[in-house]
C-alpha cells in the first residue's frame, strides 16, 4: 500500500473509482480518509461534493464545495461555480446567485458563470398566467443605462 503523500493519491484516485461505480458509501469514506490526511487539498472537497450531487445530497455537496472555496481561495472561483449551477437546478435561486456573484467577482471573464448568473435571475422573474415571463419594471432611458 502507498504510503506518506502518495497514501492521499492513491486514496484520492479510489474515492473516485468508487464514485464512478456508484459506490456512494464507499466513495464518501475513501473521501473522508484522505482529507483527514491532508485537510489543506481542496481536490478531495471537490471529488466529494461531486459524490453528494450524485446522490441528490444538495446540503453536503454545498459545505464540501464551500470548504473547497476556504482551502483553495486561489481556485474558489471554480467551487463557487459549481456550488452556483447545483444551486440553480436545485430551484434555490437566491443561493444560486450569491455563489455566482463570489464567481465573477473572482473571475470576471467567466462566461459560464455570467450564463448560470442570468439563469438564476430568470428563476426569480415572476410568471404570468399564460405562462410567460413577466417584463421588469424598467426605470430609466437608454442613454442612461449606456452612459460611460
Amino acid at each position: 500500500m502507498a504510503k506518506d503523500k502518495n497514501l492521499v493519491i492513491v486514496l484520492a484516485h479510489e474515492a473516485e473509482a468508487y464514485g464512478k461505480a456508484k459506490e456512494y458509501d464507499k466513495a464518501i469514506a475513501t473521501y473522508q480518509r484522505a482529507i483527514q490526511l491532508s485537510p489543506a487539498d481542496a481536490s478531495l472537497y471537490d471529488g466529494l461534493g461531486t459524490v453528494y450531487i450524485d446522490q441528490r445530497k444538495i446540503p453536503e455537496a454545498q459545505q464540501a464545495f464551500q470548504k473547497a472555496a476556504e482551502v483553495n481561495p486561489a481556485g474558489a472561483g471554480r467551487e463557487y461555480y459549481n456550488l452556483g449551477v447545483i444551486m440553480v437546478n436545485s430551484g434555490k435561486m437566491d443561493e444560486a446567485l450569491q455563489a455566482l456573484k463570489k464567481a465573477t467577482d473572482i473571475d470576471a471573464n467567466n462566461a459560464n458563470a455570467w450564463y448560470w448568473y442570468g439563469m438564476a435571475l430568470l428563476g426569480k422573474a415572476p410568471i404570468q398566467a399564460d405562462g410567460s415571463v413577466e417584463r421588469y419594471p424598467y426605470r430609466g432611458s437608454f442613454p442612461e443605462v449606456f452612459a460611460a
